[in-house]
């Protein structure tokens, strides 16, 4: 391995020579580098793990020898690499079959996403967060049945902050290893089914600042490692269940057209609660005189609904 992270090598290129040790396998490299990465780095076709977090940026001709020599390579993280002269097709092409972990974040990636992506047969997790330009669509194949396998590996899935428009394919739904989903701030359209969603498992699911619809099933109920979710600034309508995961610490469904009650289980101490922000909607009625003490609330925000009635006492319970 060779960790150079937390450095500071004052914006200089990052060695050629580098490619003299050809028995490298672990590669870091988050250090004040800046430039072109060196087409020499090809030659390191041991290479199991890449880790760059700097302002390098990678030629397409680089790129395609490094992935092309770079036989078993399982894990690749570029954070802030400049990758916008590569087109996600090429970017994907010769990548090692074996790779469990692809990180793209801030890249610059730019064009079409293609199917290329979710094709790897045991990838765990892709991040490509923050790629302004990268458009496209959420692929509509069964990824439950990508290759010859019958359950897909993967756990976790962001591609928020992007430009990726349609619907959310059904097939996203089988994903029975999946803990964290992340597709907000894009152009997402259409119905979801948030109760097709496999929760056995889901922690983290966030579908906010998109253009859906649908509603919140009783099944939320069963999402018993649920901590997270949010579904902000969409057009989600229905009421919410009178029950949730007992895991659940944040539940932001601001801005969308929710109404009924506020529910009475809101300021349970037996709940990990902290954040619940219903602002924006069309509750109606009055705030439930139902905050215990012990209970873990920080954040409530109920504002731009049509809440009235008297203002419960018992809010003195939530201390946090």
């Amino acid at each position: 391995m060779l960790d150079l992270s937390l450095n500071d090598f004052q914006q200089s290129h990052i060695p050629s020579n580098f490619s003299q040790l050809v028995s490298l396998t672990d590669l870091r490299i988050a250090s004040g580098f800046s430039g072109e990465v060196p087409t020499q780095i090809s030659h390191l076709h041991k290479l199991v793990s890449l880790d760059f977090m700097d302002s390098v940026s990678f030629k397409p001709n680089t790129w395609e020898a490094l992935t092309k020599n770079a036989t078993h390579i399982e894990d690749i993280s570029l954070t802030l690499v400049d990758m916008s002269s590569i087109s996600p097709s090429h970017i994907f092409k010769n990548i090692s079959s074996s790779l469990i972990s692809l990180s793209f974040v801030s890249n610059g990636l730019q064009g079409n996403l293609g199917d290329e992506i979710f094709s790897f047969l045991h990838i765990q997790e892709i991040d490509l967060n923050g790629n302004e330009n990268l458009t496209g669509y959420l692929p509509k194949s069964n990824w439950s049945q990508i290759g010859e396998i019958s359950s897909h590996s993967l756990e976790f899935l962001d591609v928020s902050n992007n430009k990726l428009s349609g619907p959310i394919p059904r097939s996203i739904y089988s994903l029975e290893n999946l803990t964290y989903l992340n597709l907000s701030h894009n152009f997402l359209i259409g119905s979801v089914q948030l109760h097709h969603l496999s929760l056995k498992y889901m922690q983290y699911v966030d579908l906010s600042n998109n253009s859906l619809q649908g509603e919140i099933t009783s099944s939320i109920c069963n999402a018993i490692s649920l901590e997270f979710l949010s579904l902000s600034h969409n057009y989600f309508t229905g009421t919410i269940p009178h029950c949730i995961g007992s895991s659940l610490e944040i539940l932001n469904l601001s801005h969308n057209k929710f109404s009924g009650t506020i529910p009475h289980y809101v300021g349970s101490s037996s709940l990990a609660l902290s954040v619940m922000d219903l602002q924006m909607n069309q509750f109606s009625g009055t705030i439930p005189e139902s905050f215990e003490e012990g209970n873990n609330l920080r954040t409530i925000n109920f504002n731009g609904n049509l809440l009235g009635g008297p203002f419960p006492r018992s809010l003195i319970n939530c201390t946090k």
